[in-house]
């Protein structure tokens, strides 16, 4: 006999919405110390947020997206959408876009959300053990690891969706916000 799912006011049953290992890992992160980025934080916006002072100066903080988002990853904070990859990735189906009545959001601009995995040396695949939960979860085929086992990362594939590192239950891969007018963050090594 199968079991009921729950839903929530959305109709969603919450599989949907929020990934166990991504709700676990966010409990457990959140003492750890943050560390500032030198040159200051960056927002994560939304996948195709106007860059810059587009997006603030069109962005009026009215929640549409927020509501449209499926997986409950974009957060007003501070007025403004923000994105938050702790307990689910974005699945890239657009509906924030298409509810933005300002033009913060645009169907014009790149799907692209300002983050891009930074996988540490402990991860399983330098070690020699065959883990590759990051490069399966990664619809875009943004990762792959070469014949030294060595995980890489195509950027121009990559958009910042967060599946990788909500896959990752050893907690090696952390987004890392980087500025589009700069090169993205590289794969350490």
């Amino acid at each position: 006999m199968c079991a009921a799912k729950k839903h929530d006011e959305s109709g969603l049953d919450f599989s949907q919405r929020v990934s166990r290992r991504g709700l676990l890992r966010s409990l457990f992160n959140a003492a750890r110390p943050v560390s500032p980025f030198p040159e200051g934080p960056v927002a994560v916006r939304p996948p195709q947020a106007l860059q810059g002072k587009g997006f603030l100066a069109r962005c009026n903080g009215c929640g549409a997206c927020a509501e449209a988002c499926r997986v409950g990853m974009i957060r007003l904070i501070q007025g403004r959408a923000e994105i938050v990859v702790d307990t689910a990735a974005c699945d890239g189906c657009l509906a924030c876009t298409l509810v933005c009545q300002t033009g913060a959001l645009s169907a014009d601009t790149e799907k692209n959300m300002g983050l891009r995995p930074a996988i540490t040396a402990g991860c399983l695949g330098h070690l020699d053990i065959v883990c590759r939960l990051c490069a399966n979860a990664c619809s875009a085929s943004a990762i792959f690891f070469n014949q030294e086992n060595v995980p890489s990362i195509i950027e121009a594939q990559c958009w910042g969706c967060g599946a990788c590192k909500l896959a990752c239950y050893h907690g090696h891969i952390n987004l890392i916000p980087f500025r589009h007018d700069t090169h993205p963050t590289r794969v350490d090594k």
